[in-house]
Order: C-alpha cells, then sequence, then structure tokens
C-alpha cells in the first residue's frame, strides 16, 4: 500500500512541474488553393486544383526552454479536388471533383523570441510528420485513402491577453509529399493507363487560435 501511494505521489509531482511549461493550442485558418499538372505524353495529361478551404486543429505545446519548445499537433481540412484527365488521342477528356479530407498528425519545434513588451512573443518552426488522406464521392462511387509523408513550416506570434491566456496569428506552408509514380493525388484512377505523377501538395495558409499556459 505504501508503495502504491508512493507512486501516486510521485505521478503527481511529475505531472505537476511538467504542467508548469505545458500549453494547449487550439487553431483555426484558411488554407489557398493549390494547383497541379502531369503531362509527359501527346493527348495525355492530368490537370486540376486542390480547391482552398478552412483548416482546424489542436496541439499540446511543451517548452523545453523559455525561447523552444516542443509540439505535437493534429491538423484537419476538408476540401474539393476538381480535376480532368486525357490517356491518350482515342479517348475522351474525363473530370471528376472528389472529396478530399486531410489529416495530419505533425510533430516538431518552435523557437520564441519576446518582443517589445511582455504580452507579444514571436515564434518560428519546422515540424514533419504523416497525412492521411481519404478521396471519396467518385462518379465510380470509389474511394481511396493513403498515408504520406508531410512537412510544415510556419509564423506567428502569441498576443497574452491575460496571464494564461492568448491569441495566435500565423504564416503557415504545408506539403504533402507525394514521389510515388502512378499513384494520382485521387487515388489510381489512371494506373492502368501508365500516366505518371510525381506531384505533391503544397498550400500556403494564414490562420488564428487561442493558447493556454497549464499550471500555476
Amino acid at each position: 500500500m505504501k508503495k502504491i501511494l508512493f507512486l501516486i505521489v510521485i505521478s503527481i509531482t511529475a505531472f505537476t512541474g511538467l504542467s508548469q511549461r505545458l500549453r494547449l493550442n487550439a487553431y483555426g485558418g484558411y488554407m489557398f488553393d493549390d494547383g497541379f499538372e502531369s503531362s509527359y505524353a501527346p493527348n495525355t495529361f492530368f490537370v486540376g486544383t486542390v480547391k482552398g478551404g478552412g483548416q482546424w486543429g489542436g496541439a499540446f505545446e511543451y517548452m523545453m526552454k523559455a525561447n523552444y519548445c516542443f509540439e505535437a499537433q493534429y491538423l484537419h481540412q476538408t476540401t474539393e479536388v476538381p480535376y480532368s484527365y486525357k490517356l491518350g488521342e482515342n479517348s475522351q477528356t474525363k473530370s471528376e471533383t472528389p472529396t478530399l479530407t486531410i489529416d495530419a498528425f505533425m510533430f516538431g519545434s518552435d523557437g520564441h523570441l519576446p518582443g517589445m513588451s511582455r504580452m507579444v512573443e514571436g515564434y518560428a518552426g519546422l515540424f514533419l510528420g504523416t497525412a492521411h488522406l481519404h478521396a471519396s464521392n467518385f462518379s465510380s462511387g470509389k474511394s481511396w485513402s493513403a498515408d504520406k509523408f508531410s512537412m510544415s513550416a510556419r509564423l506567428g506570434c502569441n498576443v497574452w491577453v491575460y496571464d494564461k491566456v492568448g491569441l495566435r496569428f500565423q504564416a503557415q506552408f504545408l506539403t504533402v509529399i507525394r514521389g510515388t509514380g502512378t499513384d494520382l493525388y485521387t487515388g489510381t484512377v489512371a494506373n492502368n493507363y501508365g500516366l505518371n505523377s510525381y506531384s505533391g501538395i503544397y498550400q500556403f495558409g494564414l490562420g488564428s487560435g487561442i493558447t493556454m499556459r497549464l499550471g500555476k
């Protein structure tokens, strides 16, 4: 019994110590359009747009030092990908507008720089992780999913309106790396015809959010 109580006390003490440096972040913003195109033979092409749309998410941020943090974040976006493709001289141009959801799980760090006053805190960082892509609502009734390597960079600032609550304003660049031969944005609809694509998703966004300091 004494060992159990000792472990409970140690756990509470450790959590209390960690929580002094822990922050909870909530994000919301808008990601802009990204166009893509693949054409490697006459009368064979694949062209479309990842439409812009709202993005939201949340994160746990741990301040290793006053000017350095580690953050684990989740970001979500639901959008549409209208595209057209033609697969050879004797084929017709076809179009699709599937729905695409992007669920990104990212890990990385920021460097923090206090501003002219204690209310403003600038930051810039780099994040790596994975993005789960799911496309649906094809004319065929099929859907497609894949997990791809993703990377994000951001620049922004916290404005502390209260001692423990602040507003976040940031610019973000998010890319989903796709260099997989015949694997396309929205599935493998053209694989049987040998349409190659080494495109990636590159989106720029602007957003804001809320940050909360935990602990005393």
